[in-house]
């Protein structure tokens, strides 16, 4: 399974990029690159809260989501 930092950098790259003029102000797009890119495994917290992996790979890895 990749790092969630991993995840979180080929998003931030993909916003990067996208960009015409990379500066500080972007800052904010790559955020949400970055957590956007690891949105699909949130469905780890549930893992942790009922102690189950049968929640990974569940409702979040939809097309829909």
């Amino acid at each position: 399974m990749p790092l969630p930092i991993a995840h979180g950098l080929v998003g931030a790259s993909i916003i990067a990029a996208t960009l015409p003029h990379p500066t500080r102000r972007y800052s904010l797009p790559m955020i949400a690159g970055f957590v956007l890119a690891n949105a699909a495994d949130a469905d780890f917290l549930l893992v942790f809260i009922f102690q189950s992996k049968a929640w990974h790979r569940g409702f979040t890895h939809s097309i829909t989501f």
